[in-house]
């Protein structure tokens, strides 16, 4: 081998190895990365093929010979070839200024069909000139996570061409073509890249999500140009003396951010922003001294935010806008506008640029009465700074409800507040996170809503963020419990078939899962007429009440208890049907009667001093009223148990051997748990 490779390329191999470790979120094809031992594979110009020891004269060759996770280590020279990738591997160029893939006019310098394919160290010029749809490129990347490094891209069709996603490029020198960067894929990246002299030098095709920050673009035809391409990201970027505008977007390129980027010198105008493009937002952007405006908006654009910009020294106007037949849709504020040529026009439109220093203490000119730079009639502009921007203060936020740790149930219903010292309520938004879910976009800011159901029980991170389309807020953080879990509770009494009369010890027991304070809710209803009504709310979860059924009218009814926890989640019991009978109990002994004489069981005589007096057996006979809720009736002699009977006929029979006085005493039970007693002292002669 005429060459030793270098220290570079053991640590870069060592880097490749270790990548393919890291988990992918996202690919578009099904190939996953694996862990490989990679082998090398040489290539130079002027090798004879030596398969044996994997030296080959052309990278093609080197690529058949190599499996996954290899690396090609190709040396200076030039290599006349259309290279096709076809494998996840490695192809590292020795230098990248001579180490060169000359396609000599004809199809793509490189075109890569396999995923997680890492390029670095060359140069690739001359592709061929064909067009959509094949448009022939230096690099021409048909698959997903291809990587693109210290590249020389030149004199191509496109320069790189970006069909697929989740490629990333970086640290190239992207000159003389006819693109420089042109995306058909989403969720790609470019980053320090220098691109200049090229017709475009980037351009986007209904693409969206991808990211641009840290290029050089300059001296090209047009800088950047978007067509249909929303939510991409554009920062921290020189878009400075391009032939014509800096930056287009058009035909419903929406939603794209931009930002932190110094747009200057352009030939025509900074930023063209034209035909139904909607909602971007240029944020803490350079714009000056372009040979046109400094922002044009033409053609039915809506909905597009300036802010923080220092918008000066424009040729024609800072902010151009006109045929957009809407209210003041799009909004500039907090921005620097002075020197220009004109500040702000709007024709058949009202710019809503209030907040802005226009160059003077006393506001702008033209429509206004101060000294700054002119408007016309139709921008909105009071009021205005005072001094120049500075800059921009993120917003806050917090979350009122619910409190830290607070039980809730499925349905949580989430509020807060943010504010923003810059002001301007409608330029904040408030996001919120539950546990590690995506952001999603609340009801209003201050105060702000969010409605929440879930299933899943136990503890949950709930995040909440405010953005004034250009800073976010501190994070605000709360936890809170989530419980779907009903509480436990039974009525003990009543439970149905009782009948109640008077006070009643009503009984219930009740638990919870979380241990929360339970409210417990009694009420009745009558039988056939389901209304219910309060008796009391208690927070004894095993308790007692002594209700007062004489309150109501005679009739069957129901009970029903509730226990609702913490979060709101309740259960109930009900009762089956019982009877309230207010009538009083009444109880008499009848048999024998006081003052009457009795021989075997037979009423004779009435006595002579009005004593009872009994000779032989006698039946002890009772008056009841109501006999119906009657549970039993029992006799005692001489306050001794003799009997207990619970079904009619309620009658007792004594033939014992008594002389003299005796007690005889009767007590009746009800099913309302009240008792009536009735007691006589009668003579007795039995033997």
């Amino acid at each position: 081998m005429k060459k030793k490779l270098g220290a570079i390329v053991l640590v870069f191999c060592l880097i490749y190895a270790c990548s393919l470790m890291g988990s992918i979120v996202s690919s578009e094809s099904s190939f996953h990365p694996q862990i490989f031992d990679p082998q090398m594979i040489y290539v130079d110009d002027d090798f004879t093929d030596d398969p044996e020891n994997h030296q080959w004269d052309t990278i093609q060759e080197g690529i058949t010979d190599a499996s996954n996770g290899d690396i090609v280590y190709v040396y200076q020279g030039i290599y006349p070839e259309n290279v096709v990738l076809d494998k996840t591997v490695t192809l590292l160029g020795e230098t990248k200024d001579f180490t060169i893939i000359d396609a000599q006019n004809r199809a793509d310098c490189l075109y890569i069909i396999s995923d997680y394919a890492n390029i670095t160290g060359f140069t690739l010029r001359n592709s061929g000139t064909g067009v959509y749809p094949q448009l022939d490129a230096g690099i021409d990347i048909n698959s997903c996570h291809v990587t693109i490094t210290h590249c020389n891209i030149i004199s191509n069709n496109q320069g790189i061409l970006i069909k697929k996603s989740y490629n990333f490029i970086t640290e190239c020198f992207i000159d003389k073509n006819e693109a420089g960067v042109y995306f058909k894929g989403d969720n790609n990246t470019v980053t320090h890249c220098e691109i200049t002299n090229n017709s475009i030098g980037v351009g986007a095709d209904q693409v969206k999500k991808n990211n641009l920050s840290h290029l050089q673009i300059q001296n090209n035809g047009r800088g950047i140009h978007f067509v249909t391409s929303q939510d991409n990201l554009i920062k921290d970027s020189c878009i400075v003396t391009n032939q014509h505008h800096g930056l287009i977007l058009e035909w419903m390129s929406d939603n794209n951010k931009i930002s932190r980027c110094s747009i200057s010198n352009n030939g025509e105008d900074g930023i063209h922003v034209y035909a139904s493009t909607d909602g971007n937002i240029i944020s803490q952007c350079q714009i000056s001294h372009n040979g046109g405006d400094g922002i044009e908006f033409f053609d039915t654009v809506n909905n597009n935010i300036i802010l923080f910009c220092d918008i000066i020294g424009n040729h024609h106007h800072g902010i151009y806008s006109h045929w957009i037949l809407t209210a003041p849709s799009n909004r500039m504020h907090y921005c620097n506008i002075y020197n220009n040529g004109f500040g702000v026009h709007g024709e058949l439109c009202q710019p809503n640029a209030i907040y802005n220093w226009w160059g003077s203490p006393d506001g702008p000119s033209g429509a206004g009465n101060g000294q700054g730079d002119a408007i016309t009639d139709s921008v909105v502009y009071i009021p205005w700074l005072n001094e120049p921007a500075g800059e921009n203060t993120p917003p806050s936020v917090e979350i009122s409800s619910p409190s830290e740790e607070e039980t809730v149930g499925n349905q949580i219903e989430i509020i807060g507040w943010s504010s923003d010292p810059d002001g301007l309520e409608d330029l904040r938004i408030v996001e919120i996170r539950i546990d590690k879910e995506e952001w999603r976009l609340v009801n209003g800011t201050s105060p702000w809503r969010y409605y929440y159901t879930t299933q899943d029980n136990g503890f949950h991170v709930v995040t909440a963020r405010a953005y004034d389309y250009i800073n976010y807020s501190g994070l605000y953080i709360r936890t809170i419990i989530v419980d779907t879990v009903l509480p436990l509770v039974t009525l003990l009494y009543p439970q149905g078939g009782e009948s109640l009369k008077g006070a009643t010890k009503i009984q219930w027991e009740a638990s919870d899962n979380q241990d929360d304070g339970l409210e417990i809710n009694l009420s009745y209803s009558s039988v056939g007429n389901i209304d219910w009504h309060t008796i009391m709310i208690s927070d004894d979860a095993n308790g007692t009440y002594n209700w007062n059924t004489s309150l109501l009218p005679d009739g069957e009814y129901i009970l029903r208890i509730s226990a609702t926890d913490d979060a709101g989640n309740s259960a109930f019991d009900i009762s089956g049907n019982f009877t309230i009978d207010s009538t009083l109990l009444s109880l008499q002994i009848v048999k024998p009667r006081n003052g009457y004489l009795y021989i075997m069981d037979r009423e004779v005589i009435p006595t002579l001093r009005g004593r009872t007096l009994i000779i032989g057996k006698i039946t002890i006979e009772s008056s009841i009223d109501p006999v119906s809720t009657i549970q039993r009736i029992e006799l005692y002699l001489d306050n001794i148990l003799f009997g207990i009977l619970y079904n009619p006929p309620f009658e007792f029979l004594i033939d014992e051997s008594l002389f003299g006085k005796h007690s005889i005493c009767v007590k009746i039970h009800d099913t309302a748990n009240r008792c009536a007693v009735h007691t006589i002292e009668p003579l007795f002669l039995n033997w």
